[in-house]
């Protein structure tokens, strides 16, 4: 049987929002579209309207239609812009979400997996450097630490264990077998770019290369991975690169020339898989870093920031918001 159109809830609500549809259509019929607008006026009305159905029905509490409260620039006059190395790659990807996650803050919550994430970091960097502990420690932390964690059902936990126990020995493998010196772990970033911006983060592994130059490691636990043609231009690592080489670790750890960064993937592969950027200094356009930093801190002060369709969609918390998806249609602005 073919499927038959569902009617309109029988609430006060559902008949509120059939009269907003039918005023809204342009292709509705004139006197139909009056009557609909007559309708809701007497419910929005303080008189005879519906309390609880006054702001529904009052055009001026409906999306798209009031006026922009601000039009000016998210970052006005004098004042800094602050951008990490991974939000430049976000606004690269999509301005619309880097300003709703990360100007505005809405994020969602944060799922098992990206607990699990902070987790291995945390053990990667206790099991790094001089003071390193031994795998079997490690993993004692980690039991300790779980039963606390909100990672879901107890045949979850387990699994999530398992997962977090094989990418901490991925991780160990890949380590002992570097020849780069290990500088630091989860260093602070911070260096300015320009008049008005400045570049701050962290990084999870600073190393030396052998001819002295700066690497910056980035650990991955999740699925999301780039193809070898996205590496020489990826924005994070780019960025990374181009902290080094404005002096972010000059002073600390006297590193001034990039040679390179790299995200280690942790998850879906037998071992660890370091997947590196050439150094800045050996691409075609050695400048290309800085004029992407310089383009993103252009777009993040502006006052317009648009949406872009892309892989990265179908993973996206603020769909909803968004109006080139079919979630956000109701979004006109």
């Amino acid at each position: 049987e073919r499927p038959q159109p569902v009617g309109r809830p029988l609430t006060a609500a559902g008949l509120v929002a059939e009269l907003r549809q039918v005023a809204a259509d342009p292709v509705a019929p004139a006197v139909l579209r009056e009557a609909a607008c007559r309708r809701l006026a007497r419910l929005a009305s303080p008189q005879g309207g519906v309390p609880r159905l006054a702001a529904a029905a009052d055009p001026d509490r409906w999306w798209g239609l009031a006026p922009l409260s601000d039009d000016g620039p998210l970052v006005r006059g004098e004042e800094t812009v602050r951008i990490s190395p991974s939000r430049v790659e976000s606004y690269d990807t999509c301005a619309l979400r880097w300003l709703l996650e990360g100007a505005v803050g809405v994020a969602g919550t944060t799922g098992p997996a990206q607990v699990l994430g902070t987790l291995v970091h945390a053990l990667a960097e206790l099991g790094s450097g001089p003071a390193a502990l031994p795998e079997p420690a490690l993993v004692a932390r980690l039991d300790e630490v779980l039963p606390e964690l909100d990672l879901g059902a107890p045949w979850a936990l387990v699994r999530r264990r398992a997962e977090a126990v094989e990418q901490l020995g991925k991780f160990l493998r890949w380590a002992a077998a570097q020849t780069r010196e290990l500088v630091g772990t989860e260093l602070t970033l911070e260096v300015p770019f320009g008049d008005r911006a400045v570049l701050a983060g962290r990084v999870d592994r600073l190393e030396r290369d052998p001819a002295g130059r700066g690497v910056v490691v980035d650990l991955k636990t999740g699925s999301s991975k780039p193809g070898k043609t996205e590496l020489g231009r990826h924005p994070q690592l780019g960025v990374y690169q181009l902290a080094i080489a404005l002096g972010a670790f000059a002073d600390s750890h006297a590193l001034t020339t990039p040679g390179g960064a790299a995200l280690l993937q942790l998850k879906g592969t037998k071992q660890a898989d370091e997947q590196r950027q050439g150094a800045l200094g050996d691409d075609a356009d050695p400048s290309w870093a800085r004029a992407l930093v310089a383009r993103v801190v252009e777009g993040m002060s502006g006052s317009t920031f648009a949406a872009t369709v892309n892989d990265n969609c179908r993973s996206c918390k603020v769909r909803a918001s968004c109006p080139a998806q079919p979630e956000g249609q109701g979004v006109v602005r």
